[in-house]
């Protein structure tokens, strides 16, 4: 329930999970009425993500988006990379200022593909994926000041890094 949620809201909902019966060896959880004085800025921070495999690249938010062929041009990997680069062997800090450094170059250069390599990271003991920069790499580019520039993320083709690298289309420069 959110914060704006009234009691009216609150009954609805009861009523609607009367019937509800959870799984077997599980309990249903305590009803809890919604707090008044509780807003939006008094709730926590919610947690990070946990470790594991890196997330599917999504497209970085953007106003007017791409059409279908030339998405699909670009997981095929059948546009022409116009520029890369690798962050190996970076810190997260370090990795993060050179992707926006170099996604800002290559849209005031005109680029409209380029290519981001993060690589797959090693393994941890527990044999989770513990690529940071794989895994953080797609938040960036849909944050600013990278969402402004970035219109499209794909997963690269194998021949280009496959799991280990991105395709990242941008929007053409502004005047």
């Amino acid at each position: 329930m959110s914060a704006s949620s009234g009691p009216d809201d609150f009954e609805v909902w009861r009523r609607l999970t009367r019937s509800v019966q959870p799984l077997p060896g599980r309990r249903m959880p305590p009803e809890a009425r919604p707090r008044k004085a509780e807003t939006e800025r008094d709730r926590p921070e919610p947690p990070p993500p946990p470790c594991g495999p890196a997330p599917v690249p999504r497209p970085a938010p953007a106003g007017g988006g791409i059409d279908k062929r030339t998405a699909r041009r670009i997981r095929r990997g059948a546009l022409r990379i116009e520029a890369r680069i690798d962050l190996h062997g970076f810190t997260r800090e370090e990795a993060r200022r050179r992707l926006t450094r170099f996604i800002a170059e290559s849209q005031a250069a005109g680029r409209r593909l380029v290519l981001v390599v993060t690589g797959k990271g090693r393994r941890a003991e527990d044999g989770m994926a513990a690529g940071v920069i794989r895994r953080e790499a797609p938040v960036w580019l849909s944050r600013p000041p990278n969402a402004a520039r970035v219109l499209d993320t794909a997963p690269a083709q194998p021949r280009d890094g496959g799991d280990g690298a991105l395709y990242v289309y941008l929007r053409k420069p502004r005047p």
